[in-house]
């Protein structure tokens, strides 16, 4: 299943005549990217448009704060899923969350680790995601992360699904696609490299071209 990383409803357009979008994704760094203060006005243009769930993070570090922004952001639309950061204080805002507010559809994010993923799964949080690159960076392994958080959520019996963001290349995507990810999350420039090969235009172009010497001649 395929998730628009993005805060612009006008990439979702672009891209809604495929039909592929599930969901999208978005923290205060995307927000940021795109000059979006009035976050409120961006959920609801996508909870017109997107029939998926709209994973926002929350914009808080302090267990009060992040139980306070995940009520607010969740009263804005039922499509809304909270992402909660995989932190002491976040996970301490998870358990408050779902003791407390169960109805509060959550994602916990920022996933660097297995245990991370696990607390998330042990949790009931509908999602939790996997930083693809930055695992990577940090000299980790993150198709051993989305396998062992995989194999953990079938051996509990779980319903959370696996997203995994921080994609850089088209290769991520074909490397994701064998693991047992639920969802891969993917800007909105490499949807339009997936979905717009330079080859295939190209090898479209030749085949016509053939096509139409061959009519010129005959004709």
């Amino acid at each position: 299943m395929i998730y628009l990383d993005s805060a612009s409803i006008e990439e979702y357009r672009n891209l809604k005549p495929l039909n592929i979008i599930r969901g999208v994704t978005m923290n205060p760094k995307i927000l940021a990217k795109y000059g979006i203060i009035d976050y409120v006005s961006t959920i609801k243009e996508f909870d017109k448009e997107l029939d998926g769930p709209i994973n926002i993070q929350v914009f808080s570090k302090k267990h009060d704060e992040i139980v306070s922004d995940a009520i607010k952001l969740s009263s804005i639309s039922k499509k809304v899923v909270v992402k909660i950061p995989a932190t002491f204080e976040g996970f301490k805002a998870l358990e408050t969350i779902k003791t407390k507010y169960p109805a509060i559809k959550t994602n916990v994010t920022i996933g660097y680790s297995t245990f991370q993923m696990y607390f998330g799964v042990l949790k009931n949080s509908e999602y939790v995601s996997v930083f693809y690159n930055r695992i990577k960076d940090m000299g980790g392994d993150p198709i051993k992360v989305i396998n062992t958080t995989k194999k953990l959520i079938e051996k509990m019996n779980a319903k959370t699904k696996i997203i995994v963001g921080s994609i850089r290349t088209t290769r991520d995507i074909e490397d994701i696609l064998q693991t047992g990810a639920d969802i891969i999350t993917i800007p909105y420039s490499i949807l339009k490299k997936l979905v717009n090969n330079k080859y295939a235009s190209d090898t479209v172009d030749e085949f016509l071209s053939a096509w139409e010497e061959l009519k010129s001649n005959k004709f």
